[in-house]
């Protein structure tokens, strides 16, 4: 039609019954006719009704996974909406038997082989831009077991199996198949990839008033403790350190949340514990800072001592800052400041010795110029910390101490 006028298109709908009163046009199929027509009905009166039936689950891509390379959800048709072949029928190679969209060859996005053999792209949406989900009244009945609404008797903190069985919500993306059908497992995110891994060191501090600071917990628990630790006075937890078990030894977690005087985080080298940091930003996750600590000119990000070294004498004290560790300059670093170093790190007696010159080698880089403590402060960050220029500190000036054990 090339006419540029409008076409008026009423399928031959019959007006005639809506001369005294508004009514409704519904569709009307007949077996005469191939297509439905559409004809005048009292508002009133009852009709068939397209249903709405909740959207699938087919989980989103992570914020720092932009191409879906780990992407494990469920989606199995691509962005026009073809269903998806099973993988191994398009390549006979290929170990996975499903059909859901994946990207093993780091493509731009992830894809599936449609069932012609063709690849074609996934349109799946970023965590952080996921639509709000809809949910919809049970008024739709279906013989498709697949649409079925299930009403459970599970309480508002219990977890409902497909099988209608209720377990603990603790128990959801534990690494443990608890439900029946072990769909209290599926489309479960990694949360230790969450964080960034330092292997060989132990968070330490001083306990806010806790009787123990490591709880029992493989890595992919404590991770989870830390991600969903509920703010209090204490903070949102961010990092934290476990133990592997071995030996007949039990896995071990700490929360970096447990010591009371952390300004920032304070590590000791110990090969047989790892550190976690939390690689998201607060402001993701509605994180609000409960108190300021004084952090000086410089802000500190951490605080570490090192295992005596080949050809050293005490430990060296390192710092981080922007991202980088590197040690103290020894000039005015005393036995004040030591016993500051030594109670952060949860030493109750303090420091034993403070070592001048105790990186003989020169290895590593001096990040902090000269410090200053009355001996009383909680945390390095709240003593004075010079923020003049460090060049004419060398390496081999990094101060070391002892803590008394």
């Amino acid at each position: 039609h090339g006419s540029q006028k409008q076409i008026d298109f009423d399928n031959n709908l019959d007006l005639s019954k809506a001369s005294e009163k508004p009514k409704g046009v519904v569709f009307k199929s007949t077996p005469s006719f191939k297509s439905p027509m559409w004809e005048t009905e009292d508002f009133e009166t009852l009709h068939a009704y397209i249903c709405k039936f909740a959207q699938a689950d087919i989980g989103c891509l992570d914020d720092d996974d932009e191409t879906g390379i780990k992407y494990s959800g469920k989606a199995s048709h691509d962005r026009d909406g073809n269903k998806c072949g099973p993988w191994n029928e398009a390549d006979p190679g290929s170990r996975w038997t499903h059909n859901y969209c994946r990207n093993p060859d780091e493509e731009a996005q992830p894809y599936c082989y449609l069932q012609s053999g063709e690849p074609s792209e996934c349109n799946i949406f970023q965590c952080r831009a996921m639509p709000k989900r809809q949910s919809y009244p049970n008024l739709c009945e279906s013989s498709n077991e697949k649409f079925v609404q299930v009403s459970t008797s599970c309480f508002k903190e219990e977890y409902s199996c497909k099988d209608r069985s209720c377990i603990s919500k603790a128990y959801v993306c534990d690494g443990v198949k608890d439900c029946e059908d072990g769909d209290d497992e599926d489309e479960c995110r990694i949360m230790a990839s969450l964080f960034r891994k330092e292997s060989g060191y132990k968070l330490e501090g001083i306990t806010g008033g806790s009787e123990s600071d490591t709880v029992r917990a493989t890595e992919e628990e404590c991770a989870k403790l830390c991600l969903y630790k509920k703010q209090d006075e204490s903070g949102c937890c961010d990092s934290f350190s476990h133990r592997p078990a071995k030996d007949g030894r039990d896995d071990r977690c700490i929360l970096g949340t447990v010591y009371a005087n952390q300004a920032f985080d304070s590590l000791v080298q110990k090969k047989s514990w790892n550190y976690y940091k939390l690689n998201v930003t607060q402001e993701s996750r509605n994180c609000r800072q409960i108190t300021e600590r004084p952090s000086g000119p410089l802000s500190l990000e951490g605080l570490r001592l090192m295992n005596r070294r080949r050809g050293s004498d005490g430990n060296i004290v390192e710092v981080k800052l922007e991202g980088s560790w590197g040690g103290i300059c020894d000039d005015g670093f005393n036995i004040k400041e030591g016993n500051v170093v030594c109670h952060q790190l949860g030493f109750h007696l303090g420091a034993k010795r403070v070592i001048k010159k105790a990186n003989a080698r020169g290895v590593g880089k001096v990040l902090l110029g000269q410090v200053s403590c009355e001996g009383s402060e909680k945390s390095l960050a709240d003593c004075d910390i010079s923020d003049t220029s460090t060049i004419a500190c060398q390496a081999d000036q990094t101060v070391a101490i002892e803590c008394k054990e």
